[in-house]
This record gives C-alpha cells, sequence and structure tokens, in this order.
C-alpha cells in the first residue's frame, strides 16, 4: 500500500483520466492536464502544453480509440530540488481503435503533490500489433 497521495494518483488515473478517454469526454481530459504538461516518446519530447496535446486526444476521440490496462498501476513519490512533490504512477496499457492494430505502449504519469494535475507523460515499449481490430 502506497501513501495517501500515491493511492490517490492511482485512483484519478483509473476512475477519472483512462475514463474520460473512453468516454471521450475531453472536458475530464483537460481538467486532468496542468496547463504546463509535457509528453515524451521513448525519451523523445513530442508534446508541449495542454492546449499542444489537446488535439490528439480529439483525434483519438473521433477514432473510437479506447485504452484499457495491462499492467497495474505501481506509484511512486519524489520530490525536486527545489522542493516541489511529485507521484509518478507508472502502468502497461494497450490501445484499440476500430479498423486498426492495437499498440501496447507503457507509461509514467508524473502529477504534481500539491494540484494533482498530470505534468509529464512519459511514453515507451510501443509495440503494434500485427492484426487488425474488427470493431
Amino acid at each position: 500500500m502506497g501513501t495517501a497521495d500515491e493511492e490517490k494518483a492511482k485512483s484519478h488515473l483509473l476512475d477519472t483520466y483512462l475514463k474520460s478517454f473512453n468516454a471521450g469526454n475531453i472536458e475530464g481530459i483537460i481538467e486532468s492536464l496542468d496547463p504546463e504538461v509535457q509528453v515524451c516518446v521513448e525519451g523523445t519530447l513530442t508534446g508541449d502544453g495542454r492546449d499542444t496535446i489537446v488535439p490528439s486526444y480529439l483525434l483519438d476521440f473521433e477514432a473510437k480509440t479506447q485504452v484499457s490496462v495491462t499492467r497495474a498501476p505501481v506509484a511512486s513519490t519524489t520530490t525536486s530540488s527545489e522542493g516541489t512533490h511529485f507521484i509518478r504512477v507508472a502502468i502497461g496499457l494497450v490501445s484499440s481503435r476500430p479498423g486498426s492494430p492495437s499498440t501496447t505502449l507503457d507509461v509514467v504519469y508524473t502529477y504534481d503533490g500539491t494540484t494533482m494535475k498530470q505534468v509529464q507523460h512519459d511514453i515507451s515499449n510501443v509495440q503494434t500489433s500485427s492484426t487488425t481490430n474488427e470493431k
């Protein structure tokens, strides 16, 4: 069992963020993200700022993309040299959309421990299957 903040971050990720994604609820996604959120894929910055990454969510919603958990979330707490408290939640996901191969990925969602907003998404181990989803 993690700290109360770690449990709160895991609960937010599963019960708010991922449910908002699967429901196509852009307001829920926006509420989850810090305005300065950054997205990195395999260590490369691919999105800098909430306003920059929101359009990619809208494209996913239009394509009826759904995500499900393949590896339960594991949370840890860190503190920056400036004293900022962060909660990192690592999770395995699979992303699927009708007519496309599914994609598995690992993501570490980093939360600001004060605001409980996501400040970073670190995406790695992206693997696309060779079969196409029917639905």
